[in-house]
C-alpha cells in the first residue's frame, strides 16, 4: 500500500479549479488530440517553454496531465500544470523520431 504524502497548505492549494489544464486550455483541445506518437511542449504565460515531453499516444499522455490530482501526482507535475498557459504538440512517425 503506498504511503500518503503529507502536504502543506501551499501544496494543497496548488491545483485549484482555476489551475486545471482543462479550464485554461479547454476540453475541446483534449478531445481533438491525435492518438499518434509525438512531442508536446508546456508553455508559460509569456510563451516560455516549461517542459517538453514525448508520447506514444498524445491524447492518452496529455489526458494524464489533464486528470492529475494533488497528492497522487508529483509536486513537479502539479507545478508544471499550475504554470502552464498553453500546450503545443507535433505528431511524429514514432516516439523515438
Amino acid at each position: 500500500m503506498p504511503s500518503q504524502r503529507r502536504l502543506n497548505s501551499r501544496q494543497k492549494r496548488s491545483l485549484s479549479s482555476k489551475d486545471k489544464l482543462e479550464g485554461k486550455i479547454g476540453a475541446v483541445f483534449f478531445q481533438n488530440l491525435p492518438k499518434q506518437p509525438g512531442i508536446y511542449k508546456f508553455k508559460g504565460k509569456q510563451g516560455d517553454i516549461l517542459y517538453v515531453g514525448k508520447a506514444k499516444n498524445l491524447r492518452t499522455r496529455l489526458s494524464q496531465y489533464r486528470n492529475a490530482k494533488v497528492g497522487l501526482s508529483s509536486r513537479k507535475t502539479i507545478r508544471i500544470i499550475r504554470l502552464t498557459w498553453s500546450i503545443d504538440f507535433e505528431v511524429c512517425e514514432s516516439e523515438t523520431a
